[in-house]
């Protein structure tokens, strides 16, 4: 079932459970009673429900019998309702099933209300609370909103206070509201909007009610992040043919209220992750509120063919933006030998297969490791020595 499990206690039948309710409670409040009133069930046969035998895993864990002395509707009525309390809601549980392990007999209940009875110093609780958003531009208004219920037999006069705090739960700033009233046995709907500045990272924006007198009544918060800038695309080739130049666009918006300053770094990483090259370092300068884009050319030379990546970062200041990564592939068409790619395999070509000469592991990419186990030695000599002295390769 949607919303529930399975109950799983020893010697018990095996039922389905619904977690059908969350009831927010006010601050301090005490459960007296949880009572299900007006039940309504049907007896829809009879069903060989297993009872949980349960043992260490040692010896042989979870196991199913029908053998049990239970000769009543399981679980009774009283019990056919549970709760508990959690972060000041109360989370109710109910069982939809009920059965009798030796009649097999079998109810299901198709509706019932559930009539909860508390003491509570306050009679106000926020039952909803949300942001307007949870990620911010850099500027953009904080919107918080909260419904106030009344369970008590007056109406209050109340205030209340937004905070936002960084991720230490310092308090940065704060909007106080208008004092409001919420009637007896109804809701409030409030909504605070904080306006004002803050770096990129994240935050936590909290909202307080409290009485006339200042004295904090009820509270609830959610979490958002600002970010004053992006990296919005990462533009690159779908494929490099060996010895074509490729273009890889990055683009940064600025979204503060200023100019900035941006320095744009690309690497290209191989399918393994492994350093291919960091090209040159670009600068770039994004006017308030938009967007600029900056060019980087690779050419695939001295790599073997496969998937590569190129990993873009833009630096503000102090502030970097990013990674943003995109897959692209690279074609190798020259003939096996031809390290240099002139289309023949001569001394120029032993020269570089002299150069990465390497019997341990290669430190980086290797075009001379001919049969691709990351080792330049001998077996890859070997396989270069057969293409030695080919013209004209296609």
């Amino acid at each position: 079932m949607e919303g529930g499990g399975i109950a799983i206690a020893p010697g018990l039948p095996i039922l389905p459970y619904l977690e059908v309710y969350s009831l927010p409670l006010p601050e301090g409040a005490e459960i007296q009673e949880v009572r299900l009133i007006e039940p309504r069930s049907e007896n829809i046969g009879r069903y060989n429900v297993p009872i949980a035998e349960v043992e260490p895993w040692s010896e042989g864990g979870l196991r199913y019998t029908t053998e049990t002395d239970i000769d009543y509707p399981y679980p009774d009525q009283e019990n056919l309702v549970r709760y508990q309390i959690t972060q000041g809601s109360l989370l109710l549980t109910v069982f939809p099933i009920q059965h009798n392990p030796k009649s097999d007999e079998t109810w299901f209940y198709k509706s019932f209300r559930i009539q909860v009875t508390y003491e509570a110093p306050v009679t106000i609780s926020i039952t909803d609370f949300s942001l307007n958003k949870t990620r911010f531009l850099a500027g953009e208004p904080v919107e918080a909103t909260a419904i106030i219920a009344n369970v008590g037999s007056s109406e209050e006069n109340l205030a209340s206070v937004l905070y936002i705090k960084d991720k230490f739960g310092h308090v940065l700033d704060k909007q106080v509201s208008r004092n409001f009233m919420v009637p007896s046995g109804g809701n409030y709907r409030l909504s605070l909007i904080w306006e004002g500045s803050l770096p990129d990272g994240a935050y936590k924006a909290e909202i307080s009610i409290e009485s006339v007198e200042g004295t904090p009544i009820a509270g609830a918060s959610g979490d958002f992040s600002v970010t004053s800038g992006e990296i919005v695309r990462l533009m690159v080739p779908e494929s490099l043919n060996y010895g074509e130049t490729g273009r890889f666009d990055v683009a940064f918006a600025n979204y503060r209220s200023q100019a900035v300053k941006a320095e744009v770094r690309l690497t290209i990483q191989d399918n393994e992750g492994g350093f291919v090259e960091n090209l040159p370092l670009k600068h770039m300068e994004v006017k308030a509120a938009n967007e600029e884009t900056v060019s980087f050319s690779w050419d695939p030379a001295a790599v073997r063919g496969g998937v590569y990546t190129a990993t873009a970062t833009v630096r503000v200041g102090e502030q970097i933006y990013g990674p943003r990564t995109e897959f692209f592939d690279v074609v190798v068409t020259r003939c096996e030998g031809d390290l240099d790619g002139d289309k023949d395999v001569d001394g120029y070509d032993l020269s570089v297969f002299a150069s990465e000469y390497h019997p341990m592991d290669c430190p980086s990419l290797c075009i001379a490791d001919v049969d691709g186990n990351k080792q330049v030695n001998l077996d890859d000599f070997i396989l270069f020595a057969e293409k030695y002295g080919r013209i004209g390769c296609p």
